[in-house]
């Protein structure tokens, strides 16, 4: 079974309109749709992120404007949709997408779903501190970290957890192989990063093995989150992906790195909306703090404003992989 996996797409508001109401796909989104047309796989793994909280109402709809309708999709959320509402505020919300469209499955919400043999189990999963860098380290102690935007998250992470974990166990069935998909990582080993203040945030130690994987089995680990590629068995006995995205690789790449096409929305001064540009140069520098990366062209490109970045480096990523 070909599984082609998608995470932490973090959609502007104005694509994901334009996708459904206007039937017009940014060229993020339109490379997607040609990766689906492409690899032609059984099935498609989307571990959050993907929409702003206001448009979960949207995310059915939104997923089939890429993918076609007689295509299986499991979905689990991130925890930029639940930003700024309650737990089960966000939950609720997401159970109207389950009838919106009966092939797509909401793994918050169902647990696990079946596919040509494969069991599909997870949710967003949250963080439990077990990758805290300092025993005394408390939640609220990073700059960096948004999540306090979800309501009571700092009295109630655990109890999120905890939620995950006891469905993902109770989903688990031997006899079968298992695709664990998550959001946050299951395994230390797909984190990607460094210790470091971020790492209280980004999942679990281990996970993995306090669940009853069936060891006759290949079993797959496939998670978000992070920002950083990690591809292969860096837990011994699985396979595991962490889809990553590209800017976490040019930062890696950044010196001396060959040019890159940058399609970014620009904002018309006059009126509502704007358009997609092509900007073209090598990187300078990119700041994560502010959000934005400069190339030797001049002017600063926000990431948020960014819906593609292609260029001849991309091709060093895929032989990594």
């Amino acid at each position: 079974m070909h599984i082609l996996c998608l995470s932490d797409l973090h959609l502007r508001s104005e694509a994901v309109v334009d996708a459904i109401d206007r039937k017009k796909l940014s060229p993020f989104l339109s490379g997607i749709a040609a990766r689906v047309a492409e690899v032609s796989p059984g099935a498609v793994v989307v571990t959050g992120d993907t929409v702003c909280p206001a448009q979960v109402r949207l995310l059915s709809a939104l997923l089939r404007s890429v993918i076609p309708g007689d295509l299986p999709i499991v979905v689990t959320l991130g925890n930029h949709e639940f930003l700024g509402r309650t737990f089960e505020d966000t939950l609720e919300k997401l159970k109207a997408q389950t009838v919106a469209d009966k092939n797509i499955f909401y793994l918050d919400l169902c647990g696990s779903v079946i596919l040509d043999g494969v069991n599909f189990v997870g949710g967003t999963l949250f963080f439990d501190g077990s990758m805290r860098i300092r025993d005394n380290q408390r939640i609220d102690q990073w700059d960096g970290w948004q999540d306090w935007r979800i309501i009571d998250v700092e009295s109630r992470y655990m109890e999120f957890n905890t939620y995950y974990v006891d469905m993902i166990r109770t989903s688990m069935k031997p006899g079968m192989p298992t695709a664990l998909c998550t959001h946050h990582v299951p395994h230390v080993g797909l984190n990607g990063h460094e210790p470091g203040h971020y790492s209280f945030y980004t999942g679990m130690q281990d996970l993995v093995h306090d669940l009853p994987f069936d060891p006759l089995y290949n079993n797959y680990l496939i998670c978000g989150h992070t920002h950083r590629r990690v591809i292969g068995e860096v837990v011994p006995g699985f396979m595991g992906v962490n889809v990553g995205r590209r800017f976490d690789f040019l930062i890696s790449r950044l010196k001396g790195s060959s040019e890159v096409d940058i399609v970014h929305f620009v904002p018309d001064e006059r009126k509502p909306g704007g358009e997609y540009q092509t900007t073209t140069g090598s990187i300078k520098n990119i700041s994560l703090p502010e959000r934005i990366i400069t190339l030797d062209t001049g002017g600063g490109i926000h990431l948020d404003d960014i819906s593609y970045i292609g260029g001849s480096i991309f091709s060093e990523m895929m032989e990594d992989s």
